[in-house]
């Protein structure tokens, strides 16, 4: 047997104020017996990064710009800079220029 603190106890000693006359409350435990605690949460939860779809988080490309990134991807090509092609390509992609992928491919083919 354990004896425990009643409640209104000790709100009153926090209060500085008298306490209660109530008897405390007993808790019995025994020493046999198992315990499981289990906890489920949706952030506990693995994200699964693979199958989540890119956003895009960015104001729709003006025509000013997506004529600059098409160009930009035809002359790195021209170049010979498939690196930057690659990465102008990639940015493009992500502003939401549609044309994009194809102008990197025919840029490509004509080389």
């Amino acid at each position: 047997m354990v004896p425990s603190l009643h409640s209104a106890k000790a709100f009153a000693i926090a209060k500085n104020t008298v306490s209660p006359e109530i008897p405390d409350p007993v808790v019995n435990h025994t020493a046999s017996g198992s315990f499981f605690l289990g906890v489920e949460s949706a952030y506990m939860q693995p994200v699964k990064t693979a199958q989540a779809e890119p956003t895009n988080d960015y104001a729709p490309a003006l025509d000013q710009t997506q004529g600059y990134y098409l160009n930009s991807i035809e002359q790195a090509v021209a170049d010979g800079e498939i690196n930057k092609a690659m990465q102008l390509l990639e940015e493009a992609e992500r502003l939401g220029i549609k044309d994009a992928r194809n102008t990197f491919v025919s840029a490509v083919e004509n080389k």
